[in-house]
């Protein structure tokens, strides 16, 4: 009889250690939960960065700066098309038509905001272009999806709009 009850006793105090040591592992899950959010907000960083290279090169009559960023089967949206435009090589022949065209002196990302979702952040931002003499040309809403491959980013689809103001 008496076996049994330290063996009992043993099994009670294994669950008991299982138990305490879980609840000591709390305080580590929640140093991991502000290290996805330090990561996060390196990770957008990054995007945001990526975004105005892009537009950098793009106000200066170069839309090789989003070339570069597209996925092989990056899709897209925006004013100017009539569907949605699939795959890299579609939106090549039609940026083929554009260097030397657009020139903005200068432009201003609004309310950028990355969404993620593993490897995966959706950037929206409202975007004001303005010509050399300060003025808004035009006002974009747009949406940026970007995925990690291996260890680059790339845009897989991209939406822009007109603002109505």
């Amino acid at each position: 009889m008496e076996e049994k009850s330290i063996k009992k006793i043993v099994c009670l105090m294994l669950i008991m250690g299982v138990v305490f040591f879980i609840g000591c592992q709390t305080p580590s899950n929640t140093s991991s939960i502000r290290t996805e959010s330090t990561l996060n907000k390196e990770k957008t960083k990054e995007l945001i960065e990526l975004e105005r290279a892009a537009l950098d090169r793009w106000n200066n009559g170069d839309p090789t700066g989003y070339l570069e960023l597209y996925s092989d089967d990056f899709t897209y949206f925006d004013e100017a098309t009539k569907a949605r435009v699939d795959g890299l090589d579609s939106i090549k022949k039609w940026y083929a038509t554009l260097p030397g065209t657009i020139y903005n002196a200068r432009y201003e990302i609004l309310n950028p905001k990355v969404q993620w979702f593993g490897q995966t952040g959706i950037l929206s931002f409202n975007l004001l272009v303005y010509s050399k003499e300060g003025n808004i040309t035009s006002r974009w809403n747009s949406t940026e999806v970007y995925s990690k491959y291996g260890e680059k980013w790339k845009i897989v689809h991209s939406h822009w709009s007109f603002t109505k103001h």
